[in-house]
């Protein structure tokens, strides 16, 4: 009886372990939309679309979540770590900001900006965490418009 339990419990361990691989695996290699090509299914500005996602963060992951969308806002700041090209968008408050990861091939784009420009990006939004998470972003425009307050 003691042996048959334990085949069972490694049985049990492995069927779960696969369950667990398969899912990251489907999660990891996630086809996203072509973002050049997808229309866009609403434009807001950074500001705003932080004060939706903090006043009432389950209705903003019912308007935006998952979906193509266009922020305008300033840049804070650019990162370009781990082979990943990101740009900060202001937030409301220096503790929350919009965190856009661009797609490969942005970086001669985005190289050139500097902090208080006005851009407009299109990407997927994510949701919130402490920031707003913008995937598989493209810059459609900048506008030099610098903050000059800093």
């Amino acid at each position: 009886m003691n042996r048959r339990s334990t085949y069972i419990g490694i049985l049990i361990v492995l069927l779960i372990l696969s369950g667990g691989i398969g899912y990251a695996y489907r999660i990891w290699n996630q086809d996203y939309p072509d973002i050049v090509k997808e229309k866009t299914k609403l434009s807001i500005d950074a500001q705003t679309l932080l004060e939706v996602y903090t006043r009432d963060e389950t209705m903003a992951n019912e308007r935006y979540r998952e979906k193509v969308i266009e922020v305008v806002g300033q840049v804070r700041e650019l990162t370009f770590l781990n082979n990943r090209n990101t740009i900060v968008l202001e937030g409301i408050s220096t503790d929350n900001s919009i965190l856009c990861d661009m797609q490969e091939g942005q970086y001669e784009s985005i190289k050139k900006l500097l902090p208080g420009e006005q851009v407009r990006i299109k990407g997927i939004c994510k949701g919130y965490l402490k920031d707003i998470i913008l995937l598989q972003c493209i810059l459609i425009k900048t506008q030099t418009q610098r903050n000059t307050n800093k």
